[in-house]
């Protein structure tokens, strides 16, 4: 038996086992029998194994250079080394969406096997609404994008047919080496950067089951919370790593200079980071405040939906992007699947909006600060709000040049500068508030400390804005107030630091050294929200520095010309041309001495990819933490080179802070597996 009809079999197989597991949950919920619950679980359980049997399938046919089969050629060729070929799993449409749907079963059986049983009164439903969910996507991957077609050719007219199984009147067809995978995937940030996403969408589904299962049976109370805590933590640090890598590969391999292009896709990532931190928002201050009820379930739901949207804006074909796939047969399936869960979750809200109650019935009310800077209520409430407002102009921007293309033969377009102008002072906002964090409370404390700490550290921020704003001659008032926001908000978690390391003795305060960690090794929490924090403030200095003191030249030189550049003397040393194994690269070299007559070499390059008739760009990089030297070849020929120059301040700190926030979230999660439920500080 063929590979590709033993993956072809697993997947009908698949299929049927979400079908009867449908019906399992159905019966059990009719009747409450054990027999139905039972097939349930196993159905839910069964749905791993099928699914693997086909990715390995897949992924052997993969490795080996099956070239008859139409996803093999499109996706590797001969001259690929392992690693790419496995990922190319995940490298066009019908493979990703075998790979998710593989991913959404192992997270199924983990679900069922380690965190509810078949007792749970959430059992039927929320499996049902994942089995209702998983069979969706496994249909698709069997009927409409099918990872195991084969070519085939007519025996009298030489044409090409791809089919699973074999045409009459056809013999095998293999077509010699692939394509190779899309030469822009061919960076570690890509190869990493869809599996991380994926984890972080599919994950979310498990707890969101539960959610949507609470409401459904008018659950009160916020038990299913101790039950998904880890599984929101999970999704919430792969989101991150999936939007970090994402941007890192736009940096290395665009060639434009940037990180980020609010590309359509790249925004229909971010919503569900910005919603799933809300959500997060949400829990912390309803352990403390027992006020966050609706929070909570619109946060939860709409996290749980926004995965539907980022699916739908990257497979459906519909909206215009670089990074989507092509139109295909998914649209209207896709589209189908959109409007419903949509109606779904909006029903579910309105319906249980009045039912959910804005305080915990079953907690006791906790005394809170009043509603001022220093109530860490209010900046709780500001934050979850400014996520949700930034969230709606995401969704605007995404989807406005579509609804306007039903009304009008010009469809109004949206760019860059949309997204800057609409967000940008929201996402200072929310840094702003992150630094009010450490000097608030959620009970009633004495503040004249914090409000003379809050006037001190006001002041020596405006002076460190000033003289940013005197250095570099900017214009901009954002800007000015970008640097005040971060220097005030760093400032401030450096008093909170010292202030936690001060002790008071025989009546006097005393700075006690030890402290300076104790007070960390003593509250992990604490040192994992530092982390977070600090590596936010980080990313924002990082995001200011590029994005408001950036530099670029575009020059035309000759062979052994030197150009002084931000202090950078630079000499161009001529031009190499190369073969590689799929095409032909052309590499410029320079010579860079910096202010401190450091000389390095720089050689950003061109490749053109013949299987693809495509041109890549790959930039040359000098890197420090004051900014990147960033270089980029246009064009060339034997007597002269065309190059765009960039200098990036601080964007090193972009990365930095990247990876301090991913720590802080690791540190999050593995405590959340160990503690059952969090204090008061």
């Amino acid at each position: 038996m063929s590979l590709t009809l033993i993956g072809y079999i697993a997947l009908a197989a698949a299929l049927f086992t979400a079908g009867y597991g449908v019906f399992a949950a159905v019966a059990a919920t009719l009747n409450q029998a054990h027999f139905w619950k039972e097939s349930l679980r196993l159905a839910c359980l069964l749905l791993f194994p099928l699914l693997s049997i086909a990715g390995v399938a897949l992924l052997i046919l993969l490795v080996r250079e099956d070239f008859q089969v139409d996803y093999v050629f499109q996706t590797i060729s001969s001259h690929q080394p392992l690693y790419l070929k496995i990922a190319a799993i995940w490298g066009k449409q019908s493979g990703s969406l075998l790979f998710w749907t593989w991913l959404f079963s192992f997270f199924m059986f983990v679900w069922i096997k380690k965190s509810i049983q078949p007792d749970d009164p959430n059992f039927t439903t929320s499996s049902l609404f994942l089995l209702i969910n998983a069979g969706f996507f496994i249909g698709l991957n069997l009927f409409v994008e099918h990872p195991f077609n084969r070519y085939w050719q007519d025996l009298s007219t030489g044409t090409i047919y791809t089919a699973m199984f074999q045409p009459a009147h056809t013999i095998p067809y293999t077509p010699g080496s692939g394509l190779g995978m899309n030469p822009v995937l061919r960076h570690y940030g890509m190869i990493f950067h869809p599996p991380a996403l994926y984890l972080g969408y599919i994950s979310i589904f498990i707890p969101g089951a539960y959610q949507v299962s609470t409401l459904i049976h008018r659950q009160t109370g916020t038990d299913w919370l101790k039950k998904t805590r880890s599984w929101y933590l999970f999704a919430w640090f792969f989101l991150a790593v999936g939007l970090i890598l994402g941007s890192r590969w736009a940096y290395d391999v665009l060639g434009w200079g940037g990180y980020w292009g609010w590309d359509p896709v790249e925004v229909s990532a971010l919503i569900p980071f910005l919603l799933l931190t809300a959500f997060i928002h949400a829990v912390i201050g309803n352990i403390y405040t027992q006020k966050y009820q609706r929070w909570l379930m619109v946060s939860g739901l709409l996290s749980l939906f926004s995965i539907v949207i980022s699916t739908f804006v990257t497979r459906s074909g519909l909206i215009s992007s670089v990074h989507a796939f092509s139109a295909s047969p998914l649209s209207r399936p896709l589209s189908i699947y959109f409007g419903l869960f949509f109606i779904f979750i909006l029903g579910l809200i309105i319906l249980r909006w009045h039912s959910v109650s804005p305080s915990s019935p079953s907690t006791e009310e906790q005394p809170t600060a009043k509603f001022s800077l220093f109530s860490r209520h209010f900046v709780f409430n500001a934050m979850i709000l400014i996520l949700f407002v930034i969230t709606f102009f995401c969704l605007w921007g995404i989807f406005l040049p579509n609804i306007s293309a039903l009304f009008s033969d010009r469809p109004i377009t949206i760019g860059k500068d949309y997204y800057t102008s609409s967000t940008g002072p929201l996402f200072l906002l929310f840094i702003l508030l992150t630094g009010f964090f450490p000097l608030s409370h959620w009970k009633q404390a004495d503040k004249s400390k914090d409000r003379l700490a809050l006037i001190l550290l006001s002041a020596v921020a405006a002076v460190i804005a000033a003289v940013v704003n005197f250095k570099t001659g900017t214009s901009s008032l954002m800007t000015i107030l970008a640097v005040w926001i971060i220097a005030f908000s760093f400032f401030v978690y450096l008093y909170d630091w010292l202030r936690n390391a001060v002790t008071y003795q025989d009546g006097k305060r005393v700075l006690v050294f030890s402290k300076f960690w104790t007070q960390f090794t003593k509250n992990p929490r604490r040192f994992s929200i530092l982390l977070l924090h600090t590596g936010l403030l980080l990313m924002a200095l990082g995001i200011l520095g590029i994005e408001s003191f950036q530099a670029e030249e575009r020059l035309t030189m000759t062979k052994d010309q030197t150009v002084t550049f931000h202090n950078y003397a630079i000499t161009y040393q001529g031009i190499q041309e190369s073969e590689f194994p799929e095409g032909s690269l052309l590499r410029a070299d320079f010579q860079v001495v910096d202010e401190n007559n450091r000389e390095t070499v720089i050689q950003p390059q061109k490749r053109f990819f013949s299987a693809y008739q495509q041109m890549t760009t790959i930039p040359g990089i000098q890197s420090n933490l004051a900014g990147d030297l960033y270089l980029i070849l246009n064009q060339a020929d034997e007597t002269e080179a065309s190059f765009t120059f960039y200098y990036n301040p601080l964007i090193n700190w972009l990365w930095i802070g990247s990876i301090l926030l991913c720590l802080g979230g690791v540190f999050i999660y593995f405590g959340s597996l160990k503690r059952k439920k969090l204090h008061v500080q």
